[in-house]
């Protein structure tokens, strides 16, 4: 903790306490500076170095902040082929900041037109539709460095509500979408940013597509099929996990958790699957 005592004023924040130009007036001769509670004494003509000294220490937590980030985000596709100075400066532009979400606590919601834009830098979530008759349903798995934004995909209306929620401890980065389309005269980074934004928008059509085309399958057995196959597909392999519980693959198929169980023992007992917790193995080519 740092504090300024200057004649009566106290504060806690020294980019903004030692800088205001009523400091310059306080007729006391000294500025008290207190750090960890050791109390130092200066005199005012120091001030404007103090000032100096205090605005590049902010400045330097600041710089340190950004490349923990930039750290964490570096292979986000978003920011594939933009240069670590160029993804320092698109954090500070775009008024990039951490939060931290304990498990089930919702990130955020989209039915609030808050055109909220986040990366999952740590952690799992996922989004949620919650229907007037109170059924919830997963639309999508958020694991890390997944982008998810109100203004880029899901519609909220009067009767669905949709929201992201941690499944576990989660990080996210907020980034400020209303700066990203903005800037005028963009900079090399910012436009690639952009470029690689317009890329994802239309793999996450693609991906949408993939989900209507598994929920238009008329029963348990073709929908659980048709995932099981895109999941191999995806893997490139005939033996894949499944990335989430089978309480939440009930959800995301919209099925009935116990009718889906049975069907899953039937197709392991038809040897066109074997199956052993999440991780399933597809027997029968033909449905791959």
């Amino acid at each position: 903790m740092i504090q300024v005592h200057v004649g009566n004023l106290t504060g806690s924040n020294p980019a903004t306490r030692t800088i205001k130009k009523g400091l310059l007036f306080n007729k006391s001769p000294f500025l008290y500076l207190t750090i960890n509670n050791e109390k130092i004494k200066i005199q005012l003509k120091y001030l404007q170095k103090l000032a100096v000294m205090l605005t590049y220490y902010c400045n330097l937590l600041l710089l340190q902040q950004n490349l923990g980030i930039f750290m964490k985000i570096y292979n986000c596709l978003l920011f594939n082929g933009i240069s670590e100075s160029q993804i320092k400066g698109l954090l500070y532009y775009l008024n990039a900041y951490e939060v931290k979400f304990n498990k089930g606590e919702e990130i955020c919601s989209y039915n609030k037109n808050s055109n909220t834009f986040g990366i999952i830098l740590n952690g799992k979530a996922y989004l949620k539709k919650l229907d007037s008759n109170g059924n919830f349903s997963i639309l999508e798995t958020l694991i890390k460095n997944s982008v998810f934004s109100d203004a880029i995909s899901y519609t909220a209306t009067d009767v669905n509500y949709i929201g992201v929620y941690a499944q576990e401890p989660t990080t996210v980065l907020f980034l400020d979408i209303n700066r990203i389309f903005e800037r005028q005269n963009a900079c090399d980074g910012h436009s690639t940013f952009i470029y690689n934004l317009m890329n994802y928008v239309v793999n996450k059509s693609k991906m949408l597509s993939e989900r209507i085309e598994i929920l238009s399958s008329k029963s348990i057995k073709d929908k659980l099929l048709s995932y099981f196959s895109l999941l191999a597909n995806n893997n490139k392999s005939n033996t894949f996990i499944v990335p989430m519980s089978y309480t939440n693959l009930a959800e995301y198929l919209c099925i009935d958790r116990s009718a889906m169980m049975r069907e899953i023992k039937k197709l392991n007992d038809d040897g066109i699957i074997l199956s052993s917790k999440r991780q399933v193995t597809i027997i029968n080519n033909e449905y791959i």
